[in-house]
């Protein structure tokens, strides 16, 4: 998780507290009343997939958004943005998503590349 304060940026962890961890990943709701607690905002949540796609799962787009009788979706964290990440062949891609209109919309190719050396 990504998050900004007045004081910069900081990325902060997250347990995968999901009842099925090889096929979920879940984040503890009372992280982000955590972390605001310390001072700052949660701006992105960013994962990785083994599998090598840099796009969201159907059990992540299902996750984001919360659904109603009339199968509307709403947002979870409307301002939040959503990255997706792989590493193939030394290669790391990322993709950035939004939600609008009830979809995980991509906002734009965060890099594509090596990663860089320390």
């Amino acid at each position: 998780m990504i998050a900004k304060s007045s004081a910069g940026p900081r990325v902060f962890t997250a347990e995968n507290t999901s009842l099925n961890p090889e096929f979920f990943f879940e984040i503890d709701p009372l992280l982000f009343v955590q972390i605001e607690d310390l001072g700052f905002k949660v701006i992105a949540i960013a994962h990785s997939h083994p599998d090598g796609k840099a796009i969201p799962s159907p059990a992540d787009s299902d996750g984001w958004f919360f659904t109603d009788a009339q199968k509307r979706r709403t947002p979870r964290f409307p301002e939040v943005l959503y990255i997706v990440a792989v590493l193939n062949g030394g290669q790391v891609n990322a993709t950035v998503f939004c939600a609008r209109s009830g979809l995980l919309v991509e906002v734009d190719q965060l890099f594509a590349g090596q990663p860089e050396s320390p």
